[in-house]
């Protein structure tokens, strides 16, 4: 036996995994409440089928309950009136407003009870011309009222829109960086269009509310007053109205929740099929993801569908009541004027009336619906909302001005969610201006390693120190501002190449964009275009190459001029030349500063001062390269077998030679490395130029860095960030085609 509620862990429509509430479980079904969905009435056969056979049973412990403990939600309601507070002096002047026109409405009422019963009985052509002029003035005045409450309106939708699309957005870009992991581009993108749904409760909804609520006590007060019999039999048919409607009102309530949902699965679908176009017509996918575009489409018009089904069911509900209802006050109002207790003008009036009464409580059924709708949206937008901002404690945070000491991985490990450790007992010493690189195969957890670095997450057990320091201590801005990083896929934004390069520092003169730019390769590049740094390059920098972005990240991390400088595969587009005349010219560039590697490639990382090897989430070996080498572990093993990849490499793309019988072999023609004297270094050997597209610098006359007086390193001088070229003495001409 199972005691309920429990939780249990099922697999979603989707394919993702989700935790549900079981509340009641019997032999043909299974009541559940799903986060996202509500309560919910599954079939036995559809639970089976979805759970993956983990439940969790909860026993409460009674003496430590209490309501602290337990705390209060807040109910979507109360957030949805504390929208409308600060836009109640808007609202009240549209209702006055509004109020104004009903009121005019009704004298139009009047007036037709007084030409029956007044004017045309007694044939009074001069009253009925004064009547004329007066109902035209009332006329008039509705439509300019009207305009003037349709004008509100907008305004009031404008000031929503832009408060709570504008409050939505700034609070999605401060969230953790686990949040956006965990959730479809297309889901968040929805959340937006949830804040329709509320403009439209606010500005309309909520004013049809107060108006027409108004309109029915004093329409009902005023039939009562004609003739109280009449009223009565009126009233009958709003109870019958109103429960029609509120029959209807949970399976709308849970269709529609449903359609926001399913739209936002589709929207997730599209995203994705824009984003991987390339991959799509690489592998011949048009009709695969075209399916399953319309399959989630075809769930979200069955939604529509099922609430277009409901609002004809009770329009046609409606019509038949308030019909119905008409005709029964006219065949029992016609009664009372045989009986001289109403005039033919009264029982006109009367019924003008019961339009007044019926069609308020409608409209006042039906926005409850839209109400619910905007309830829900409501709930999912605050989901959302409600998520609590990375740095949200900063106020009393310390400033990040970099390290001078060291950056220090004190038994960091590191896991995404519950699963296993992606970083296991992490102990790893980043001295202050020493160029480190760490390197390992795929799935060792290097990059991880950077994003807690960069507090893109902290470690759920140890910690991470800046000079002794818990870098937890620092304001996440700060830190982030002396941090640059260049990842092997860099996010280029829409815009021109200016404001790409000047993304973290936009007031940045252009003298120090153009530098920046020279530094990382890209200004021979940019001054072939026609248009120059004020090219537009597209939405995730299409125009460009994957080198070309490559470049520009590396621009823009110069132009930031960060302490601390994190490369995570960051020229593996790059050919050889490039990547050497880059790195020659950031010696200078970074001289002093902190610099972490991280590549696959190891012959990039040869000169660096400190290298750390991981494998499995942990690091195994330390030492610089000559050092690890000796050791003969792993990191000798991981250089050995890319050596002979290259080895392999080069081998194929020798031509063979049929020699004539008795001939000897020849030796195979291999690149001259002219190797420098005794006591000096080979860094002239191979010197390039910073210019893409030149050639390197021919034996002799080697050419010196480009370092731009911009970018001239200031303070620390001493022993800085090592780019040695010597890491590509060995490398032939025909293993740099193997590279590219």
């Amino acid at each position: 036996l199972v005691h309920l509620p429990a939780v249990a862990h099922i697999v979603h429509k989707e394919g993702f995994h989700h935790f549900i509430v079981v509340h009641k479980a019997t032999q043909k079904y299974v009541i559940i409440a799903d986060p996202a969905g509500g309560v919910e009435k599954w079939t036995k056969e559809e639970f089976c089928k979805r759970w993956t056979g983990y439940m969790a049973l909860l026993t409460p412990d009674y003496q430590r309950l209490s309501v602290e403990a337990v705390g209060q939600a807040v109910s979507p309601w109360k957030r949805f009136f504390a929208l409308v507070r600060p836009n109640m002096p808007t609202l009240l002047e549209a209702f006055f407003s509004a109020m104004v026109l009903t009121g005019l409405g009704m004298l139009s009422s009047f007036f037709v009870q007084h030409l029956v019963d007044s004017i045309l009985v007694h044939n009074e052509r001069r009253l009925l011309n004064a009547l004329g002029i007066g109902m035209g003035i009332v006329l008039v005045f509705r439509v300019m009222i009207g305009v003037f409450r349709g004008y509100l309106l907008a305004f009031l939708a404008r000031r929503v829109d832009l408060s709570l699309i504008s409050n939505y957005t700034s609070h999605l870009l401060r969230l953790p960086m686990n949040f956006f992991e965990m959730r479809k581009t297309g889901d968040l993108l929805s959340r937006v269009y949830d804040a329709s749904k509320i403009r439209e409760a606010l500005s309309g909804a909520t004013l049809t509310t107060l108006v027409d609520g108004t309109l029915l006590a004093v329409s009902t007060l005023i039939m009562f007053l004609y003739d109280w019999q009449l009223a009565l039999v009126a009233c009958l048919f709003i109870p019958m109205l109103v429960g029609f409607v509120m029959f209807f009102h949970r399976p709308v309530q849970r269709r529609s929740r449903l359609a926001m949902e399913d739209a936002a699965i589709l929207q997730s679908h599209l995203v994705e099929d824009a984003t991987g176009i390339d991959t799509i017509k690489a592998y011949r996918l048009e009709n695969a993801r075209g399916d399953g575009a319309e399959r989630k489409l075809v769930n979200f018009v069955q939604d529509v569908f099922a609430l277009q089904k409901f609002g004809m069911i009770l329009n046609a509900a409606s019509m038949l009541i308030t019909g119905v209802s008409v005709l029964i006050i006219l065949w029992y109002g016609s009664h009372r004027v045989m009986d001289g207790a109403l005039t033919i003008g009264q029982l006109m009036f009367f019924n003008m009336l019961m339009a007044n009464v019926l069609g308020p409580v409608e409209r006042l059924a039906i926005l409850s619906l839209e109400f619910e709708d905007a309830v829900i949206a409501i709930d999912r937008l605050y989901e959302y909302l409600d998520v609590e901002q990375e740095g949200k404690k900063d106020d009393n945070a310390l400033t990040f001005g970099g390290i001078k000491d060291a950056l220090v991985l004190d038994k960091a490990t590191f896991r995404y969610g519950y699963r296993a450790n992606v970083l296991d007992n992490v102990n790893m010493r980043i001295p202050a201006g020493k160029t480190i690189a760490v390197v390992g195969e795929s799935g060792s957890g290097k990059t991880t390693l950077l994003k807690l670095l960069m507090r893109f997450y902290d470690p759920v057990e140890g910690r991470i120190l800046a000079d002794g320091r818990d870098l937890r201590e620092f304001s996440l801005e700060s830190l982030r501002a002396k941090i640059g990083i260049v990842s092997q896929d860099p996010f280029i934004f829409n815009g021109t190449l200016m404001e790409n390069i000047s993304l973290g520092r936009p007031e940045a003169k252009k003298d120090e964009i153009l530098d920046a730019a020279k530094v990382a390769g890209l200004s021979d590049f940019i001054s072939e275009l026609p248009q120059g740094y004020e090219t537009m390059i597209g939405e995730r920098g299409a125009n460009l190459s994957g080198g070309q972005r490559q470049r520009l990240a590396i621009a823009r991390a110069i132009l930031l001029k960060p302490e601390i400088l994190i490369f995570d595969e960051a020229t593996s587009h790059l050919d050889t030349a490039t990547e050497r005349a880059i790195q020659q010219n950031m010696k200078s560039v970074f001289l002093g500063k902190t610099v972490i590697l991280v590549a696959h490639r190891l012959s990039t990382i040869r000169a660096a001062d400190l290298i750390y090897v991981m494998k499995g989430g942990k690091v195994v070996e330390r030492g610089d390269h000559q050092a690890l080498l000796a050791i003969d572990g792993y990191y000798a093993s991981l250089w050995k077998a890319q050596s002979d990849d290259s080895a392999a490499a080069v081998s194929a793309k020798k031509p063979t030679t049929k020699l004539p019988p008795g001939s000897s072999t020849p030796k195979p023609p291999t690149a001259k490395i002219n190797k420098p004297p005794v006591g000096t270094t080979q860094k002239s050997a191979l010197k390039a130029s910073a210019n893409i597209g030149n050639t390197p610098a021919a034996a002799g006359k080697p050419q010196q860095p480009i370092v731009p007086p911009s970018l001239a390193p200031r303070g620390n001088t001493g022993a800085g960030a090592t780019f040695d070229d010597d890491d590509f003495s060995e490398i032939t001409a025909d293993e740099r085609e193997t590279r590219d």
